[in-house]
């Protein structure tokens, strides 16, 4: 393995609502594009920059030579409110949603790397929601925001509904407005280390493939990398489901009828036994967005890999780093001008 990466310098960012974004940049000076990863619901940072550095997306691509940033979104890690009300606020009722993350979280974060780097474009690559943010903002954003995206686990569609989203769609709305908190923060930290290794069978072969993934790296995860999610977010995500449509909140946008204005260059990538994004829900985006350049991939014994994969081992997984992160890799070098080798010119010789 190369030289280790760096320590990530903690970047804060301000939105036009007043919240304190935390990105972490592992900085280069290069011609190249940046990167910019995002994580996926109820995660954090880690999700893509794990801790151990054999299988941390992030340190992986620093290494090749990149500046990578990592963006964690509002309510996750170290982004939080500037005002202390709202701050204890957001730890006993968040109220944020999809849309604040469109609007308002990412686009703080692209004008913030814009003046950081003086690129007007980025590479993208986003885990799970992550991967659907990017969708979202570069129809709201536009195509010149993005050189290339990598979506990963990423659902764009909810028509393959799974045995646990069949249950949550018979659960009305107004039940789960009296719930102030999906607290999966507090219930992972309450759990022990041996819990999480005995709770681990019961998603295989769904949130992950256990053949695919190390049980320290479960029970690590489960202390660091794990948020509450906001109600309101839930409610957002809800009624997708309900509706096989991806909105905003107010209906006024929708993320599903633009899809086809998406021209930047598209890798998804998907797990074959992920039970919480299924293949066609991934393989949605790829077939709606209008670009060109697009390839999708399944991770998966059938197609000649290690493993099968399901949801969280597509960036935290045993063999990601040898099978995964190669992908995103190659699609990123593909599509940066300062890494493709012009073609040489054939001169023409006049026939005498």
């Amino acid at each position: 393995m190369p030289a280790k990466a760096p320590k990530a310098v903690r970047q804060i960012i301000e939105t036009q609502d007043g919240w304190h974004l935390a990105a972490y940049r592992y900085e280069r000076h290069s011609k190249r594009a940046p990167l910019l990863l995002i994580h996926g619901l109820g995660t954090n940072r880690y999700d893509v920059d794990f801790p151990d550095e054999s299988i941390s997306l992030a340190k992986y691509l620093y290494r090749k030579g990149f500046d990578v940033w990592v963006l964690e979104l509002r309510g996750a890690g170290k982004s939080r409110p500037m005002s202390p009300f709202k701050r204890a606020k957001s730890w006993v009722r968040p109220d944020w949603t999809f849309d604040d993350h469109v609007f308002r979280d990412v686009p703080a974060i692209v004008n913030y790397i814009k003046k950081a780097t003086g690129h007007k474009s980025f590479h993208w690559v986003g885990h799970s929601l992550g991967g659907a943010l990017i969708y979202a903002v570069v129809q709201t954003m536009g195509n010149k925001v993005c050189r290339s995206a990598s979506t990963i686990a990423s659902a764009m569609n909810s028509h393959a509904k799974p045995g646990f989203a069949q249950l949550l769609i018979k659960i009305e709305d107004r039940l789960l407005k009296w719930v102030p908190i999906i607290p999966g923060k507090y219930l992972a930290f309450l759990s022990s280390a041996r819990f999480t290794t005995l709770a681990a069978p019961l998603l295989d072969n769904f949130y992950f493939s256990l053949d695919n993934i190390e049980k320290k790296t479960l029970r690590l995860a489960s202390r660091i990398a794990v948020e509450n999610i906001s109600v309101p977010l839930f409610l957002q995500m809800h009624r997708w489901y309900q509706e096989n449509h991806f909105a905003s909140l107010d209906g006024q946008f929708s993320y599903h009828q633009s899809l086809d204005k998406i021209k930047a260059p598209w890798l998804v990538l998907a797990g074959s036994v992920d039970g919480l994004t299924p293949l066609p829900d991934v393989y949605f985006g790829y077939d709606q967005i209008g670009s060109k350049k697009k390839k999708f991939i399944v991770f998966g014994r059938e197609f000649g890999y290690q493993a099968d994969y399901g949801h969280l081992d597509l960036v935290l997984g045993r063999y990601a780093p040898q099978e995964v992160y190669p992908e995103v890799l190659a699609w990123i070098k593909e599509h940066d001008p300062a890494m493709t080798k012009p073609k040489p010119k054939i001169q023409k010789q006049k026939v005498s």
